[in-house]
């Protein structure tokens, strides 16, 4: 295991050190539709609150950042877990007051209302695999912050360089470290982000938080055997081992790799990735009131030389800038945000790729950013195709709160494919014994990946159907199968009154305007071609004949 440095015994008179970094990644894959583009802060500024991510596994200098782990609960010999070290940005449109400080807590300090009041950072790591295919590999606990350094954050140029926070300093300063200032970068190191000390369960958080009413109620959490015993604290665990809660009396540490972004080995070595695929390291800072937050996302490409063996950092080098925005919106045709958005925002990137023999392979990307209850199911119209291949991917999701039991797929009818969330058992946390486990839907801050072949070609401007697991229906723009078109009755002329357009039944008003047009040769007769099929090939003739009664005497 790569060796980390133990912050749990941090006191607020430590200043973390100033990192430097970042870099980003151009298009992945496809012509793009509709491709959504996130700048590092919007025009024009939105007031508020407006936190971005602005390095991301790299030092604000441009080194690269990120600690890989072999060892450890939760990673088995085959395994790695990763983490990164990342910077965020105070985004505000002057340096000059009045300006907005955003709340920098450290878990408890203050009491716990302000104690709550802090970023919730995340790690996913995703990889492009040698298909073009991007999928989510792994997603972490979640490292609650602490103490803002509010220091300066430059631009680095070139290939692999990043934006500056602001101006690139920071007069704004802040009066404390409880709140990080105007235009002002704060940097946890990839050790910071790994010490379990301040790491809790994704699932305690509610990306929809306000500064006021902050997504993560300190009582009965992960972390609240810190206070255990203490005035007021009546409900806080009685246990107090590493296995029950990240915090523990012996101090911090790195040893449980299942609370960081742990996934297979395998899935990064050069036979995955191939030549042009990447592993790609991205942060999502969950910000209470935060009115910006798709740059809350950031991410950084790697290109890998790992094979076998035990993998390091060298093996891993920078393959473009820094992006801000979701590795999702680097992908695909099109990126689509779903609807309704009153609980959250779904988005959903399509894919489609030409195999060359008639058939193409769809693929689909769902990303939940901030919607709560998450998404329970997916319904793909394949317009009567034939399909094979129908597979799916998600995260490793270590967090106690929530089943990963794998979706299932099924085909109700030739009209639709349905991918879902299966049935949650009827287990509860080992942490909170009196909360059930909740079913696999796709969670704020994570993407599931679908896909499948099809014998039709592509329509761009299909729609996707979701559900939520309290029933509620999203709906979002993408690419599907093209509908097959329905058979046409050879026999099935004319309407009730003998006169064309058909009327969807064969009966006899057909038959005899069948034989009047066929005596005077009549286009209405001329149904086949000279293979007795269709199209009508332009003459009246016994091919005709032989169809119609054909048509006529199978009722259709």
């Amino acid at each position: 295991m790569v060796s980390q440095t133990n912050n749990a015994a941090k006191t607020k008179n430590f200043v973390k050190p100033v990192l430097f970094g970042a870099a980003t990644v151009a298009m992945m894959a496809g012509a793009a539709l509709s491709v959504i583009s996130v700048p590092r802060a919007p025009t024009p500024f939105m007031a508020g609150i407006d936190i971005s991510v602005s390095a991301v596994a790299a030092t604000t200098g441009g080194s690269k950042a990120f600690s890989i782990f072999t060892s450890g609960t939760g990673v088995s010999a085959t395994d790695m877990a990763i983490s990164v070290s990342t910077t965020s940005c105070n985004v505000q449109p002057t340096n000059s007051a009045p300006y907005i400080l955003a709340d920098w807590y450290a878990p408890f300090e203050g009491g716990e209302v302000s104690g709550a009041k802090h970023p919730y950072i995340n790690t996913n790591v995703y990889r492009l695999n040698a298909a073009g295919r991007l999928e989510q590999l792994a997603a972490s606990w979640t490292k609650h912050g602490w103490f803002a350094a509010s220091s300066s954050q430059g631009a680095i140029a070139g290939a692999n360089g990043q934006d500056a926070c602001g101006a690139g300093s920071c007069p704004g300063g802040s009066p404390n470290d409880n709140q990080l200032g105007a235009n002002c970068a704060d940097t946890y190191n990839a050790g910071h982000n790994s010490d379990r000390f301040y790491i809790g369960p994704r699932s305690e958080i509610s990306a929809r938080g306000s500064a006021a009413a902050p997504g993560f109620a300190l009582r009965s959490s992960f972390l609240d055997n810190v206070n255990s015993g203490g005035a007021g604290d009546t409900d806080v665990l009685a246990t107090t081992g590493a296995n029950n809660a990240s915090r523990n009396y012996t101090g911090g540490g790195t040893a449980q790799g299942n609370k960081l972004a742990t996934f297979a080995r395998g899935d990064v070595a050069t036979t995955a990735l191939g030549a042009s695929g990447r592993m790609y390291l991205e942060s999502y800072y969950v910000v209470n009131g935060d009115v910006n937050k798709l740059n809350n996302f950031a991410f950084r490409a790697f290109s890998s030389t790992y094979s076998t063996g035990t993998p390091s950092v060298s093996q891993f080098s920078f393959a473009g800038r820094h992006t801000f925005g979701p590795v999702m919106f680097a992908w695909g045709d099109q990126q689509q945000l779903a609807t309704p958005t009153v609980d959250g925002s779904v988005y959903v990137a399509s894919r489609v790729v030409d195999n060359g023999n008639g058939s193409y392979r769809y693929e689909y990307n769902v990303l939940n950013v901030d919607h709560d209850g998450g998404v329970a199911s997916i319904s793909i119209p394949t317009g009567g195709s034939t399909l094979s291949g129908v597979s799916f991917r998600q995260p490793r999701i270590n967090d106690p709160a929530f089943d990963t039991a794998a979706w299932t797929n099924a085909q109700p009818d030739s009209q639709s494919l349905v991918y879902a969330m299966p049935t949650a058992p009827a287990t509860v946390n080992w942490y909170k014994p009196t909360v059930a486990t909740k079913g696999n839907a796709i969670r704020y801050g994570n993407m599931y990946t679908f896909w499948f072949t099809s014998n039709q070609a592509p329509l761009t401007n299909g729609t996707l159907t979701m559900t939520t697991p309290t029933g509620q229906t999203l709906t979002a723009s993408a690419s599907i199968p093209t509908p097959v078109p329905a058979p046409v009755c050879l026999a099935d002329l004319v309407g009730g009154d003998g006169n064309p357009p058909a009327d969807g039944s064969v009966d006899g008003n057909d038959f005899s305007a069948f034989l009047n047009a066929f005596g005077a040769g009549d286009v209405i007769a001329d149904i086949v071609g000279g293979d007795g099929n269709p199209p009508a090939d332009g003459s009246v003739d016994g091919n005709d004949f032989s169809a119609f009664l054909n048509s006529f005497g199978a009722g259709c």
